[in-house]
């Protein structure tokens, strides 16, 4: 005596491809703000670190601009 199997399509309900968009969708705005998150703290270290070289060369003082002319040339 064979058995026959057979393979029903399970068809989704509306409340299980609701589910299903719901949790794509709540995967891509994740990625989405995790990706914006890491920029927003890539461009804030950028501009502590500008702002540091900007103070160091601040305490420094000013340098002075030649426009590559030597100290003697300048009368």
């Amino acid at each position: 005596m064979t058995k026959e199997i057979r393979f029903q399509s399970i068809r989704q309900t509306a409340e299980a491809r609701a589910e299903t968009t719901k949790r794509v969708a709540k995967e891509i705005v994740q990625t989405e703000a995790d990706a914006r998150n890491a920029k927003t703290q890539r461009l804030k270290a950028a501009r502590l670190d500008m702002l540091a070289r900007e103070t160091e060369a601040a305490k420094t003082g000013p340098k002075a601009d030649n426009h590559g002319k030597s100290a003697a040339s300048e009368d």
